[in-house]
C-alpha cells in the first residue's frame, strides 16, 4: 500500500477532542447511542494505530521490494534474467581461467623444448597451414560413409591360427630399449626393433586397406604387456571397436575392467546414440569449442594412464572422418599442439587418414608433423605398405606387400640391406 493512501485513511480516520455541533444545534443522546459511539471511535482509534506501524514498516523511497504477488511475471522474468546473467559472468571467468592456465603451460612446454630443430619445424608448419587456409577452399559438408561394423568377412579363427598378429608372443618393450611392438613381428624386423617410444604415425591409405587393423594390432600388443590405450573415435562407436578387438584380443574386455583402456566418442553424438558408458567421454562435433575440449579430455586421460605405465598408445581413428565434418585448417591448428604433447609424453600415436578425402597439401602436412608415415596402396588384388620416416634405419623403404583379414596382418618378404 502506498504512503500516499495510508495518510488518506488517517486523515478521515482521525477524531478532534474539539469537535462541537453545529450553530443552533445541540446534540443528545442515549445511554446506548454513547456507549455505540464510544465503541466506535475505540475501533477506528485502534485501525489508525495498525495504519501507523505498517506506515513505519514501509521501505525508504527508492528501494527494490519484491511483490507480495508471487504471479507477478515481469518480476519473474527480471529475476531470472538477473540470475542467467550471474551465471553467465561465471562461465566466462572459468573460461579466461581456463584459457590462461593452457597459455601458461604451452609457454611452459615451449620453455622446456630446448631442440631448435624442434622449434623451427612448428614455424614452419604454421606457416604453411596460413598459406594452405588461403589456398584451399572449404571442404564440402557431406562426409565420407560411416562404418556400422567391424571390418572384413573373415570367419572366426582361433589364438593358434594367427600366424602375422598379436596374438604370438612380442618382443618386450621398455624404457631402457625406448622401443615397442607394434604387434607385428614381421613389421617390428622391418623396423628393426619396433618403434620408438615418443612418436606420431600416420596410416595413409584407402578404406578397407588394413590401416585401421595395423591400429587394433599395437592395442592389442600394448595391453598384453599392461600399456594403456586411449582411442579417439570419430567414425564409429566403442561397441563397433570393441567387437573388432575381441576377435583380436578375447581377454579386451578384462583389460577395459581394469581401467586400461579409455575412449573418447565423437562419432556417437552424431547418430543420437550417445549413451553414458564406464570409461568413454562423449563430444559432439557441433560444439563450437570441440577440439578444444577433445585436447583437454585426452590430456587428462593420459595423466592418469601415466601414473600406472611409463607410456601409452592412442589411435585416432579416423582424421579423415573429423576433417568432413569441421573446417580442416582447425583441424590442423589444433593437432600442431596435439602431436607435440603426445611426443613430450613418450606416447605411440596412429592418426588413421584414408586416402582422397584431404587435399595433397593437407596431407602433406600432416606427414610434417609426424615422426614418419606407413602408406598403403593397391595394385590390382595386391597390396603394398612402405615405410616413410620413423626411424633412422629401416631393412627396406621399398613397397612390400602384406595381407590381413579380420584377425591377421602378414607381411611379405623384403630385402635384408639396412636402407636410411
Amino acid at each position: 500500500m502506498r504512503k500516499d493512501s495510508i495518510r488518506k485513511q488517517l486523515k478521515r480516520l482521525r477524531i478532534s477532542k474539539a469537535q462541537t455541533p453545529p450553530p443552533g444545534e445541540k446534540w443528545t443522546y442515549s445511554d446506548q447511542a454513547i456507549s455505540s459511539i464510544l465503541g466506535d471511535m475505540k475501533a477506528r482509534q485502534k485501525l489508525a494505530e495498525q495504519l501507523e506501524e505498517a506506515l513505519a514498516t514501509l521501505p525508504p523511497p527508492g528501494e527494490r521490494v519484491p511483490p507480495k504477488n508471487t504471479a507477478n511475471y515481469r518480476w519473474g522474468e527480471l529475476v531470472r534474467r538477473e540470475e542467467r546473467i550471474l551465471r553467465l559472468e561465471r562461465s566466462l571467468q572459468e573460461r579466461e581461467e581456463h584459457l590462461r592456465a593452457e597459455l601458461e603451460r604451452m609457454e611452459n612446454f615451449r620453455a622446456e623444448t630446448k631442440d631448435v630443430a624442434i622449434l623451427e619445424k612448428l614455424q614452419k608448419m604454421n606457416e604453411q597451414i596460413a598459406k594452405l587456409a588461403v589456398a584451399t577452399p572449404s571442404p564440402a559438408a557431406p562426409g565420407p560413409s560411416k562404418l556400422s561394423g567391424p571390418r572384413g568377412s573373415e570367419g572366426d579363427l582361433s589364438n593358434d591360427s594367427i600366424e602375422g598378429g598379436a596374438l604370438l608372443p612380442t618382443k618386450p618393450a621398455g624404457v631402457e630399449t625406448g622401443r615397442d611392438s607394434t604387434g607385428v613381428p614381421r613389421l617390428d624386423d622391418l623396423l628393426q626393433g619396433g618403434l620408438p617410444l615418443g612418436c606420431n604415425i600416420l596410416l595413409n591409405g584407402s578404406r578397407h586397406m588394413g590401416n585401421d587393423v595395423l591400429a587394433r594390432f599395437l592395442v592389442a600388443a600394448g595391453l598384453r604387456r599392461s600399456i594403456p590405450a586411449i582411442w579417439v573415435l570419430t567414425d564409429r562407436d566403442r561397441s563397433t571397436l570393441r567387437e573388432s578387438m575381441i576377435a583380436i584380443l578375447p581377454e579386451y574386455p578384462e583389460f577395459e575392467a581394469q581401467g586400461l583402456v579409455s575412449y573418447v566418442d565423437l562419432y556417437s553424438t552424431r547418430i543420437g546414440r550417445a549413451e553414458l558408458e564406464e570409461n568413454v567421454v562423449h563430444i559432439s562435433v557441433t560444439e563450437t569449442e570441440a577440439l578444444e575440449k577433445l585436447g583437454i579430455v585426452v590430456r587428462d586421460l593420459a595423466s592418469v594412464h601415466l601414473k600406472r605405465a611409463p607410456y601409452y598408445h592412442l589411435v585416432f581413428q579416423s582424421v579423415s572422418t573429423l576433417t568432413a565434418s569441421m573446417d580442416s585448417q582447425a583441424i590442423l591448428r589444433f593437432l600442431l599442439p596435439f602431436t607435440g604433447m603426445r611426443l613430450k609424453e613418450r606416447a605411440i600415436a596412429y592418426y588413421v587418414v584414408e586416402a582422397g578425402t584431404a587435399q595433397p597439401g593437407e596431407i602433406e602436412l600432416l606427414e610434417n608433423m609426424m615422426e614418419g608415415a606407413i602408406l598403403f596402396k593397391t595394385e590390382g588384388t595386391k597390396t603394398f605398405l612402405s615405410v616413410k620416416g620413423i626411424v633412422d634405419e629401416v631393412r627396406s623403404r621399398s613397397w612390400i606387400s602384406y595381407s590381413f583379414s579380420r584377425t591377421q596382418f602378414n607381411l611379405g618378404s623384403f630385402s635384408l640391406t639396412h636402407i636410411r
